[in-house]
């Protein structure tokens, strides 16, 4: 017992030699690690906050943007496999996304037709005055947005009811400078609302006429106008917009 008690005694120089030693190690490894994490500020929180850059790509990666398609193509817009001719339109403006838009921010199916019929409707009153966002039927225009050319040229922003009323606020520039004419469906009074004659060449798919857009002005005419209808052989472009 004596011994055992004369053995542990003995050993506590030497604990408490390895204590202050690793005590020591400690507060070195403690200085080396954590001091210039406080003289950088990084221990203010869990993870700090994205610098200038990371800001500006993640804003530019959620922009939305539209295009006009590089191809026309006749009203007649489903084919075989699409269950109407809004699904053959969107799957225009993903093939022409992939094909001629890929640097653009998101995936190839998320940008869909500016096109109205039976299938998509942006208004059912004019510029959605009487029932807002209740009015809308897949509609690709989202509220308080602003969207932009691909270019990054901005062109207009949406207001609470996920349109604009261009008889007031006209667009900041043309739609596109590269077609003429695009495929809308819209009534000839340019205030989203779906032609009721109606002119969407039967829901894109069966023929007869169709409203287009005019490229060359910034008004209510760039939807649709009176006059501005077109046989369904004939070919144009499509807007797509990032939804």
């Amino acid at each position: 017992m004596e011994d055992a008690f004369l053995m542990k005694n003995s050993k506590q120089p030497i604990f408490r030699k390895f204590r202050g030693l690793q005590n020591r190690c400690n507060r070195a490894l403690s200085i080396f690690i954590i001091g210039p994490m406080l003289l950088f500020g990084q221990c203010s929180e869990a993870f700090p906050e994205m610098d200038g850059l990371d800001a500006v790509l993640l804003s530019n990666s959620l922009k939305k943007y539209l295009f006009a398609t590089q191809s026309t193509y006749p009203g007649t817009l489903k084919r075989t496999t699409d269950a109407n001719g809004i699904e053959g339109a969107d799957a225009i403006c993903a093939f022409e996304k992939f094909t001629n838009f890929s640097q653009l921010p998101g995936a190839d199916n998320e940008y869909r037709a500016l096109l109205v019929s039976d299938h998509r409707r942006a208004c059912t009153s004019a510029n959605c005055n009487s029932g807002g966002s209740s009015e809308h039927l897949d509609w690709v225009l989202t509220p308080n947005t602003s969207y932009y050319n691909p270019d990054d040229q901005f062109l207009f922003t949406t207001n609470s009811n996920s349109v604009l009323d261009l008889s007031t606020t006209p667009l900041s520039r043309v739609l596109t400078t590269t077609v003429a004419f695009y495929w809308t469906g819209f009534e000839s009074t340019g205030d989203w609302r779906t032609s009721t004659v109606p002119e969407t060449c039967g829901n894109w798919n069966t023929g007869g006429t169709g409203m287009r857009g005019d490229a060359s002005t910034t008004g209510p005419t760039a939807l649709g106008d009176f006059g501005q209808d077109s046989l369904c052989g004939t070919a144009h472009a499509l807007i797509c917009v990032r939804r």
